[in-house]
């Protein structure tokens, strides 16, 4: 698998596509699909910054503690503004503070370590390679995971489109396709994208070596490159659905492909290691505030992505499925371990779930 950036040209074609998408909010761990002035310092690497100590924010505002994170100005942070929102946080004792936007391909660890933030949200494979690098951060609970087969397949987790005229129709076609040439799909490795398409080409005995992987400067720009065939499939998330059916893409395949059930969408909130051990009770506050929202998410989907619509000032069409159990399967966590592994990213057994979980406000669940 290969990995190349791309800068997507605007055609006539594409500009209706362009226009719609404007609208609609970009859904990536570490991006955005608005921009605003970043607080945090500058970028630097774990190794220089794991031991900042923890932000001052622990100490009472009033009468509600403070926990800091980015703005996040695109569709994750749902479940930070429903709590907001719906008193989740103030029945906690908390309140949530935004400290600016991360900017589109910056990653969010620098404003974490650096104290700027108390905490960042990620996937798996996201947080492995930090912790690999040396970062000293946990996941506390559980976010984003892929729904049952029963619930609304809306809510999975990301979509799998090809060119509404071209000569894909379903993943079978793949294997023929451009027999001996790589398909390009938009991504970045690791990420979310990376792991389940993965995931998918493997449970469905296609050759995921073929895959090229092509940063894009954004989900509306990956949608313009597949309109003008310089890619051949698109995957995204929620927010975008509505506006690929809209333009007559063929959906190929889901999440729900993969055949890992809630783990093609596990998503964490993660703080680092010496704020969890100097303000434990925030932790476990922000973790009941958090689950009360997603519960809440869940059974109020429209609402609640009316209420991002409202925070990131853009329009939502969808929202993602929220986990509302107790506990954090070490089985939501060791697909995205083993898959870097078998990329080569990782060697075996170099990080563990233990090395990057804590189960101290959840249950240990298999």
């Amino acid at each position: 698998m290969k990995m190349k950036k791309f800068n997507a040209k605007l055609s006539a074609a594409a500009l209706l596509l362009a226009m719609s998408a404007a609208l609609l909010t970009g859904c990536a761990s570490g991006s955005s699909g608005a921009s605003a002035a970043p607080s945090q310092s500058p970028a630097s690497s774990p190794d220089q910054t794991a031991s900042a100590s923890p932000s001052s924010s622990a100490a009472p505002s009033g009468d509600l503690i403070t926990i800091r994170t980015s703005s996040k100005l695109e569709c994750t942070s749902t479940p930070f503004v429903v709590a907001d929102k719906k008193g989740f946080f103030a029945e906690e004792g908390l309140k949530i503070e935004y400290t600016g936007e991360i900017p589109a391909g910056s990653t969010q660890l620098p404003s974490l370590l650096n104290g700027t933030n108390d905490v960042l949200d990620t996937h798996p494979n996201e947080l492995a390679t930090w912790v690999s690098q040396g970062a000293t951060l946990k996941a506390v609970s559980l976010n984003i995971v892929d729904p049952p087969e029963d619930v609304d397949p809306a809510l999975r987790h990301m979509r799998l489109y090809a060119a509404k005229d071209g000569a894909i129709t379903s993943l079978a076609d793949l294997k023929d396709y451009k027999s001996g040439q790589k398909i390009t799909v938009n991504g970045t490795v690791p990420t979310c994208t990376s792991f389940i398409l993965n995931a998918i080409f493997e449970h469905n005995g296609l050759d995921k070596s073929r895959i090229e992987y092509v940063q894009m400067d954004s989900t509306t720009a990956a949608l313009q490159a597949l309109e003008q065939g310089q890619l051949d499939l698109v995957f995204i998330h929620p927010p975008f659905y509505y506006l690929a059916e809209q333009a007559g893409y063929k959906q190929i395949a889901d999440s729900f492909d993969a055949g890992l059930g809630a783990a093609a969408g596990t998503f964490f909130y993660a703080f680092t290691d010496d704020y969890i051990a100097q303000y434990p009770e925030n932790v476990q506050h922000f973790v009941n505030a958090v689950k009360k929202a997603q519960t809440w998410i869940n059974a109020n989907p429209d609402e609640a992505a009316k209420l991002t619509a409202e925070h990131i000032k853009q329009e939502v069409h969808a929202t993602h499925y929220y986990y509302e159990g107790d506990g954090i399967p070490r089985s939501y966590v060791q697909p995205w371990i083993d898959d870097l592994v078998s990329s080569g990213a990782l060697k075996q057994g170099q990080v563990t779930v233990d090395d990057m979980v804590t189960f101290k406000f959840e249950p240990e669940l298999s």
